[in-house]
């Protein structure tokens, strides 16, 4: 999943980037973009759904399917709904991060380390991300190129 975009208006307009996957054996991985409109009042709905996948075949459009790519110095993380922001950033601090950017209406964040590390200190960030009770998922920063 990847945030493309977010636009503010009479509250938020968001376009995430989302792989989905049928689940039985050997099912095909597709992509969508999701929009999604947070309003004022904490209401939140999904406004439009665009496949990806081209019509004619079951092909995803120009989606490299190499080794996906990713940061190695940014991680993004959901937190529980009724997690401390103080007690966050206590967590953030003592494992060498900072916020790159809040999600505040999904409750995640990206998080970014001060230099750049190799696959094995992500993963083992990740692991220890996710040991917090606050934290409930970790995950790498994806990179995607999409030649459209």
């Amino acid at each position: 999943m990847a945030v493309l975009s977010e636009q503010v208006v009479a509250g938020t307009n968001y376009c995430i980037l989302c792989e989905s996957q049928v689940v039985y054996p050997g099912a095909p991985v597709n992509y969508s973009l999701v929009y999604l409109y947070k309003g004022l009042d904490g209401s939140a709905e999904i406004t439009d759904i665009v496949n990806l996948t081209d019509k004619s075949s079951d092909d995803v459009i120009d989606v490299d399917p190499v080794e996906p790519e990713y940061s190695m110095n940014t991680v993004i993380i959901s937190v529980s709904e009724n997690a401390s922001k103080k007690k966050l950033k206590k967590i953030f601090k003592k494992l060498g991060l900072s916020i790159l950017y809040d999600y505040k209406e999904l409750n995640m964040y990206a998080l970014s380390l001060a230099e750049d590390t190799d696959a094995e200190g992500i993963s083992e960030l990740i692991k220890k991300l996710e040991a917090y009770d606050e934290i409930l998922i970790a995950e790498r920063d994806y990179i995607y190129h999409l030649d459209c």
